[in-house]
Formats: structure tokens, sequence, C-alpha cells
């Protein structure tokens, strides 16, 4: 089952409006919200609805986006970053590309970067990736070396009018001296705050699931900044038993860390857990 304004995503019910809109709360209100459907079938409903309200607000909550606001000025950055910025553009070339054209190229990139991982969970494979990205509506931007050729990193991003959201970016841990996402940073912020003039880039909200230093890397390097909002997490009436008692044994379930599925439910508890501690300041 459809629900306006809304679709199903990782075992959760997550508003389909722009970050600055409110989300449409009937379908939580009268409980259709538990009838939604994934569009690929298999009958699963969501076990959580999830959505953010007061986006960019003053009051520095426990969550929060990472974006860029516009105009993207290259001189505002610190000089050694200008440096790194002008070492990438002589090693890599950046183009926007389209990724069917890319598919091998594409793939081999992302799952190089998987394998580089330390505890990766929710790698694609081929056959799923490829009908994820290939013939998405996202625009996909690649940077190639400029010595033989070789794709080494790759990110798609989201036109939202507004707005722009990068939606996955992989870099080939082999290339990692050629800093190809230096190269595709400032040509993407370049794009969509000044040749199209949007209010801001959006890198994504704060990270649950990984232990990450991108977030950081974009706060100190590229000028982002967190946008903070308020988080609310509702589970589902029939699951709420169980995620009460997962989340009161959630010490012992962080011990087993490092099972993907624990893993998953880790981080679904680390999300709740958020909302909760919103709840309790209110």
């Amino acid at each position: 089952m459809e629900i306006e304004g809304w679709r199903y995503y990782n075992h959760a019910a997550v508003p389909t409006c722009l970050l600055d809109e409110s989300p449409n709360l009937q379908p939580l209100e009268d409980g259709s919200i538990w009838r939604l459907t994934a569009k690929n079938g298999g009958g699963k409903n969501p076990l959580l609805a999830k959505y953010d309200t007061n986006f960019d607000c003053a009051e520095e909550t426990s969550f929060w986006y990472i974006i860029k606001d516009g105009p993207f000025v290259l001189e505002e950055l610190s000089q050694k970053q200008r440096h790194h910025i002008r070492t990438a553009q002589k090693r890599c070339r950046v183009e926007k590309i389209v990724a069917a054209e890319h598919a091998d190229e594409l793939y081999e990139v992302y799952h190089a970067a998987y394998s580089n991982y330390d505890q990766p969970d929710n790698e694609r494979s081929r056959e799923n990736f490829n009908g994820r990205y290939l013939h998405s509506t996202e625009d996909c931007w690649a940077a190639f070396s400029t010595e033989n050729g070789a794709m080494v990193g790759f990110m798609f991003c989201k036109n939202m009018g507004r707005y722009s959201e990068t939606v996955m970016a992989k870099y080939h841990p082999a290339f990692q001296k050629l800093q190809p996402s230096n190269a595709i940073h400032v040509v993407v912020l370049d794009y969509y705050l000044n040749t199209l003039g949007q209010k801001f880039v959006c890198s994504g909200s704060r990270n649950i699931k990984h232990k990450t230093n991108v977030q950081d890397y974009k706060l100190q390097h590229w000028k982002f900044r967190k946008a903070y909002c308020h988080l609310h997490v509702v589970v589902n009436p029939r699951f709420r038993w169980a995620v009460r008692l997962a989340y009161s044994v959630r010490g012992v379930l962080l011990l087993l860390d490092r099972i993907p599925k624990i893993h998953q439910l880790n981080s679904m508890l680390s999300l709740y857990g958020l909302s909760v501690e919103y709840q309790t300041r209110k």
C-alpha cells in the first residue's frame, strides 16, 4: 500500500517532503502509516516511522544534517585546502556522466571502497547496484585519473530544486593520492551553489550506523555546518514491546555489534534513543 508523502526505506517509513518542509503526519495519527509497503513488494510493513521537524533551528539538538550554504567561495577555504584542491585538479578530471554508460567502472570503485571498510554491512550486489543507480534521475559525477583515464571516484547527487543532496560517494582506495574527493567536491559545490544558485547542498544527517570522519572532514575543510532539527521516531505498535525490550539491553547488544544483523539493530536503537532523549527534554 502506498501512502502519500511517505516511502518505505530500510524497514522504516520516511517522508518524501523536502528537508525544510513539514511532513504529512495524518497517516501517523490515523495509523494508516503501518500499512505502507515497499515498492518492490514482499509485503513488509515498517518497523518504525522516522521524521524531522524544525529543520535548521537555533537549538543545538542531538540530531542534525550537514549542509554547505551558497554561494560557494573558494577563497573562504584555508590556504592548505586550496593547495589540496589544485593538486587534485591536476591529477583528476571530473565529469558529469551517464551512469549506465560506465556500469563496470562505477561498480569497481564501489566494491573496492566497501572492501576497504572495517565493518561493511550493507554492500549491494552488482545486480542491486545497477538496478538502483544506473537508470536513476540523480546526477552522477565521476573523477578520472589524468594519467591513465581510470575512474577513481564518483558521487551521485539529487537535485531537489531549492537545494541538492549528495546521495552516495565512493572513492577507490588504491587512488587516494590523486585526491578524487577534493576534485569532485569543488566541482559539485560550484555547480549547485553557484551555477544553479541553490540555497544549500546537504551531505546527509548525523551518522548513526558507522564511525566515520567524513562529516568532520567536510565541516573542517569545506565550511559545511550542522543544520539542527528535532528527530522523531515512532515505533509500530505491533513491535513496540520488542523495541523497548531490546533498548533495555542495548549495552549487551553493543558487545555483539560485529554481527551484521545485531549492528543494524543497534543502529536502529541508537536512532530510537536520540528520539527518546529529545522527547524527555521537551
